[in-house]
């Protein structure tokens, strides 16, 4: 993937992590650190890899660019994290660096629909 151009970092996102933890009556609460915002690229995955992924689990469906940051990086952010945007939440798949540089970090999502109020 090509790394961003100067402007195209131009989406405010949220990176919480997130844990399921015991409710009353058998039930499991959603729990999300307070997190920490970033300047990103965010758009729909394409087509090849979209149904690429879909063959073995729940798919890719949208790529995120961000700035590598000591706390953004693929080390720190995991599967445990989501990525919320525009009142939708993403799961975050996969991350790894653009082109081996060491600038930017690209993450593969998946949607899980809208924030619940």
């Amino acid at each position: 993937m090509k790394a961003p151009d100067i402007g195209e970092l131009d989406r405010l996102v949220k990176l919480r992590l997130w844990h399921d933890a015991p409710s009353t009556g058998f039930a499991v609460d959603q729990v999300f650190d307070v997190g920490q915002d970033a300047w990103a690229r965010i758009e729909p995955a394409g087509t090849a890899l979209f149904y690429g992924t879909q063959q073995i689990e729940a798919g890719t469906t949208h790529r995120l660019a961000c700035w590598r940051t000591s706390t953004i990086n693929e080390r720190a952010i995991t599967g445990k994290h989501v990525v919320e945007h525009d009142g939708l939440r993403y799961r975050v798949r996969r991350v790894t660096d653009i082109n081996g540089r060491k600038h930017f970090v690209l993450m593969d999502l998946e949607e899980l629909g809208a924030i619940a109020p």
